[in-house]
């Protein structure tokens, strides 16, 4: 592949932060109007899709970004403590040494980012970029890209969430959907990402193909 700058989605594909963000988000539930997740429908709702998923627990649309916003805000709190997924930090490594630009795009804060990468000495990243806003992630990776110089074909995305896949394909972005993230693998898959990994070590074989 043409590929020279590998674009990391940080929650749920860098960072094991699952467990930290739901706990948060049934935490402030009350508040926010909505009701919690329950432990023993978590698999299930990983399939869903956000409006389904807002349906289910009775979030109110405009309410999001607000949510969203507590969620950051709480989770730096914790950022530090936060562990990568097992395996990624060598794989890092790997394309680090390979000549691959790295680079961290994120609707989480800056700040628990890099506390995240400095904590766990990540340390092989050229770019962090951050977007609070939810919606919006084709628009901010185009201006990613317009600032970094990067055409789409130089460029692949690992995320773990459909609006990876819906962005990336918008832009003409090769993008590798993961299996141990927020969203279940049959729900990544519905929305035709142009890979689909179950452990980070694929990452290497996927860039060390010629197409």
């Amino acid at each position: 592949m043409a590929v020279r700058c590998v674009i990391f989605d940080f929650d749920g594909t860098m960072a094991d932060s699952f467990d930290v963000a739901l706990s948060i988000a049934n935490r402030i539930a009350p508040e926010y109007g909505y009701r919690p997740a329950l432990p023993d429908e978590v698999d299930r709702l990983r399939t869903c899709s956000y409006p389904e998923l807002a349906r289910e627990l009775g979030v109110k649309t405009h309410k999001i970004p607000f949510i969203a916003a507590r969620v950051r805000k709480e989770m730096q709190q914790v950022a530090g403590a936060l562990r990568p997924t097992a395996g990624l930090p060598a794989v890092l490594e790997q394309l680090h040494t390979r000549g691959y630009s790295l680079g961290v795009f994120s609707s989480n804060s800056r700040r628990n980012v890099e506390i995240f990468l400095r904590e766990n000495g990540l340390e092989s990243f050229d770019f962090i970029s951050t977007a609070s806003n939810v919606w919006g992630k084709q628009r901010h990776l185009r201006s990613l890209m317009r600032r970094r110089g990067l055409s789409h074909n130089e460029v692949i995305y690992v995320g773990d969430e459909t609006r990876d896949i819906d962005a990336c394909r918008a832009l003409r972005v090769p993008v590798i959907a993961v299996s141990w993230g927020y969203t279940a693998a049959s729900r990544l898959q519905l929305h035709e990402p142009s890979f689909l990994i179950d452990e980070p070590t694929q990452l290497l074989s996927i860039l060390s193909s010629p197409s």
